[in-house]
């Protein structure tokens, strides 16, 4: 088989390892970046083809993995944001279209994304040093934005606050640290949503069609590659954090939300591997993946896969969110939401043990307050907090 043919082949099986961590809830693919690295070792699989395979299963990833985020109130740590008005558009039948927007901003991104980080080559390792020196005050002036902005501060203040003692605790806690963000955010976002959806025996109703605002997905999509390009760029900063500083500025129910919620995730994973080009600092699952072979891997080529892969990407979730509402449409969410449940617990359980269940049942608790007294979005103070301490130089580890 020649190489570009094997390049290829990689490049496609990682787009539909990408559709499968983003459609089952509570896989990531750093789960199955890290827990194939091994198997590559031993495998005499090329370094050039298991590299494209990880870009590729991480750009894949982030588009699929808002719709069970959307349908389901199942999302990982990048689309945690898209709960909160998920299930008000599923029920109003705009899921879909919701879905969507995450999917166009991510592609209006792409340009914009791609002229900045080459331009990045010029100025970045300066506007890193400058930016490194003072963001302890630029998060702690967000993480006081969220919380002011909350319709009832001093609830939103204790939210914030034991989110943020969780996250401290979680990221001192001796475990893969690759892995942790899945009971945190399984707890704070996943688990109290469907707990409540099961309360009031939610359903899906029929979805309507999707009706596109192209200048708000467009706009969106600027304002999240704003937003991605400092997750990709700024340690201890990721596509999570990011979406909290996007979403104070807009309407939480608007098509440019989403939008920019998409380009952020997928600016991230772009920047991510400019930035180990160009400071040899990694920046997400993949991109500590390829910094263990680094002085092996052609950069050049991971970032014209990972270009490559975001309209594929694109096309596919276009396609699959119709047959995915299909199916939800047709089915007894009654008897899945308690199997979801399951799954988030036994992966947590699977991937950091006794600590992961601790960490799920108590971040399941902050997350339900935070759900009944309408403070989710303060509950992304699990990560400002800890960023905050790391950027002081306190010592904790992001």
């Amino acid at each position: 088989m020649t190489e570009p043919v094997t390049l290829l082949l990689f490049s496609a099986l990682g787009i539909a390892a990408g559709v499968a961590t983003g459609l089952i809830p509570g896989i990531h693919p750093n789960t199955v970046i890290f827990t194939t690295v091994p198997f590559y070792l031993g495998s005499g699989t090329g370094l050039g083809a298991y590299a494209v395979f990880l870009s590729a299963i991480s750009v894949s990833h982030t588009f699929h993995d808002f719709l069970p985020a959307i349908f389901l109130s199942s999302p990982d740590a990048e689309s945690a944001l898209s709960t909160i008005n998920g299930k008000s558009a599923v029920q109003q039948g705009k899921g879909l279209e919701s879905f969507h927007y995450t999917v166009y901003g991510a592609l209006s991104a792409v340009v914009p994304v791609l002229a900045v980080a080459l331009l990045s080559f010029f100025f970045l390792e300066g506007l890193y040093s400058s930016i490194e020196s003072f963001m302890e005050y630029i998060l702690v002036f967000f993480l006081l934005f969220v919380v002011l902005d909350s319709d009832d501060r001093p609830e939103a203040f204790l939210i914030a606050l034991f989110s943020g003692v969780l996250g401290v605790l979680s990221f001192e806690v001796p475990v893969n640290q690759n892995f942790i963000f899945i009971p945190l955010f399984s707890g704070l976002f996943a688990v109290p949503a469907i707990i409540r959806s099961m309360e009031e025996s939610f359903e899906i109703p029929d979805q309507d069609r999707p009706e596109i605002d192209k200048i708000n997905a467009f706009s969106g999509g600027i304002f999240g590659t704003a937003a991605g390009f400092l997750a990709g760029v700024v340690p201890g900063i990721g596509a999570a954090v990011s979406t909290a500083f996007v979403s104070p500025f807009m309407n939480d129910s608007s098509g440019k939300f989403m939008s920019s919620m998409g380009a952020v995730n997928t600016t991230d994973i772009i920047f991510s591997i400019f930035t180990l080009q160009i400071l040899g600092n990694a920046r997400s699952g993949v991109s500590v993946a390829l910094q263990l072979f680094s002085t092996q891997v052609n950069i050049d080529l991971v970032i014209l896969v990972t270009l490559i892969s975001v309209p594929v990407s694109a096309l596919l979730a276009l396609k699959i969110s119709g047959l995915y509402t299909d199916l939800l449409e047709n089915i007894s969410l009654s008897k899945i939401f308690p199997t979801i449940l399951v799954i988030l617990v036994a992966i947590s359980a699977a991937v950091t043990g006794f600590t992961g269940l601790v960490v799920i049942f108590t971040a399941s608790m902050i997350g339900y307050a935070a759900l009944e007294t309408g403070n989710r979005r303060v509950c992304m103070a699990v990560l400002l907090v800890p960023s905050i301490l790391f950027f002081s130089g306190i010592g904790v580890f992001i």
